[in-house]
């Protein structure tokens, strides 16, 4: 999860993880800062036949986009 609370409409991470607690296994939930600490850390945890969804609002998508384009460092 990603703290977007510096945009008006976005919410802080640990707000949401609140809200999806109900229905998403807490020990499976990872907080992060900006949406680039939560790539790196998916980068981390992934595999190359793992496949990654990144949902949300244009600014998550657009954020996981520039991620996505950056190299890959050797």
């Amino acid at each position: 999860l990603v703290d977007l609370s510096d945009d008006p409409r976005g919410l802080r991470a640990d707000a949401l993880a609140k809200r999806v607690a109900s229905v998403v296994d807490r020990e499976r939930l990872v907080v992060c800062g900006k949406p680039r600490q939560a790539l790196a850390e998916v980068a981390a945890r992934c595999g190359g036949d793992d496949v990654v969804v990144v949902f949300g609002s244009f600014l998550t998508v657009s954020a996981a986009m520039a991620w996505l384009e950056q190299p890959s460092p050797s």
